[in-house]
């Protein structure tokens, strides 16, 4: 088969490494398999210097792009805007006393980020200044999601809070019990239409108003089981994804749900642990579980349509659904970008 070569933008970050509570050693990563036919290729368009984190942290801090401009930050308190078309950098600054810890989360006019010391900092998008911080109930992991009028925030310690994006004052609260052990990891708020979607380390997904907080509906998506501390995690870390009226749910040590929107059923479940964000394209859904397996679901029916274990114990990334080239990609801790195919899940290229 003709290898194609492929121009893609990959932005390359910390992943969030987690390792199970055992006192014997880690997984030793599974040897790369060279041995297949490379149909793909990267091109490396430009090359720009971005932000220093803090590996020791191990935080998901990876860019966003609003607008053909990348905006990135790193714990040390650096926030960079880069052109996407040529990387230029537009500006950098950086912020001693402000160490990031979340995800950007922007809105017409401004960056959202939040810090490890229980601060949400607003920066204006254009100079990259602080406009106001103020003070969230604890530290900040989940990227905030953002409105013209609202910005919403959940903490570590599972509390969401709405602040009015023009000044930080708070609106609404939401308080869910606290679990005996977690992930140090949390999902973001996902908005969509009137409708905040929130899932949160008891296994619990809520529908919030987002002008007043109040429960539209609730659902435990796994119920906790297990004898220790660790048997009963059940985080909700992955990000909720919405399409078609179907909520999709990824749980740790337990499932990925589809949920009916319209009346809040379960239309199907797959077993499953995973902590990363899931990705889709207009039939399937795709996800890396804690083992560092790759899997393709049916988004109708749940069904496994392939699973690729030829990375496992790689501390593979979220995947990224590139529907331009038919292809999942996928990077590890190693440094490496694997390229699958989206038909069978057979290596394509790496880089």
């Amino acid at each position: 088969m003709l290898n194609t070569p492929l121009k893609m933008a990959f932005i390359l970050t910390s992943t969030a490494l987690l390792a199970a509570c055992s006192s014997g050693s880690l997984p030793k990563p599974t040897e790369l398999n060279n041995d297949y036919q490379r149909t793909a290729s990267t091109q490396e368009i430009w090359r720009a210097s971005a932000n220093d984190g803090n590996n020791e942290l191990h935080l998901k801090l990876q860019p966003i792009i609003n607008q053909n401009i990348i905006y990135s930050a790193g714990n040390n308190g650096a926030v960079s805007a880069v052109n996407t078309n040529n990387g230029q950098l537009l500006w950098k600054l950086k912020f001693q006393d402000l160490p990031f810890s979340s995800n950007l989360a922007t809105n017409s006019d401004s960056l959202f980020i939040g810090t490890n010391q229980g601060q949400l900092v607003r920066l204006d998008k254009k100079t990259g200044k602080v406009i106001w911080t103020t003070t969230t109930p604890s530290t900040v992991i989940a990227a905030p999601t953002a409105s013209n009028q609202y910005v919403f925030v959940k903490s570590i310690n599972d509390e969401l809070v709405a602040l009015n994006s023009s000044d930080g004052r708070p609106t609404w609260n939401h308080q869910e019990p606290q679990q005996t052990l977690t992930l140090r990891d949390a999902s973001n708020p996902a908005l969509n239409n009137d409708n905040l979607y929130v899932g949160f380390a008891s296994g619990r997904i809520m529908s919030l108003a987002p002008s007043t907080g109040s429960t539209q509906w609730s659902r435990q998506i796994t119920a906790i089981s297990g004898k220790t501390d660790v048997e009963r995690m059940v985080d909700i870390d992955a990000t909720p994804l919405i399409s078609d009226n179907t909520l999709y749910l990824a749980a740790y040590q337990t499932q990925v749900t589809a949920i009916n929107l319209r009346n809040q059923n379960e239309l199907w479940h797959y077993k499953v642990s995973t902590y990363n964000d899931l990705a889709q394209d207009s039939k399937n859904l795709y996800l890396t579980d804690s083992a560092g397996n790759v899997i393709a679901l049916d988004k109708t029916t749940g069904q496994a349509l392939w699973k690729q274990t030829g990375l496992q114990h790689r501390y593979v990334t979220a995947p990224l659904s590139v529907d331009s080239a038919n292809l999942v990609a996928v990077g590890d801790a190693e440094g490496y970008l694997h390229l699958l195919n989206k038909k069978d899940g057979s290596f394509a290229g790496r880089v």
